[in-house]
């Protein structure tokens, strides 16, 4: 089930930065596998909230209304 319009605390996201990850995957309408190799990914170590940002660096909109909020939780 991937209902667009879901709270991400419905999904048991306790922290902003995973909130606000969230909420990125679904702006970019990113695959719903992604959401868990991107949580399992930070987790292991693999992925960095710095290259994340350097990932989603790549649209004006998404940077002007999204990384602002990511930067601020880093």
């Amino acid at each position: 089930m991937w209902p667009g319009t879901a709270s991400p605390d419905l999904w048991g996201c306790q922290d902003r930065f995973t909130r606000t990850l969230f909420r990125c995957i679904l702006y970019r309408e990113v695959d719903p596998d992604s959401y868990t190799n991107v949580q399992a990914a930070l987790s292991s170590g693999a992925m960095t909230r710095s290259k994340l940002e350097q990932a989603v660096l790549t649209s004006q909109e998404f940077t002007s209304q999204i990384l602002p909020e990511l930067k601020a939780l880093t």
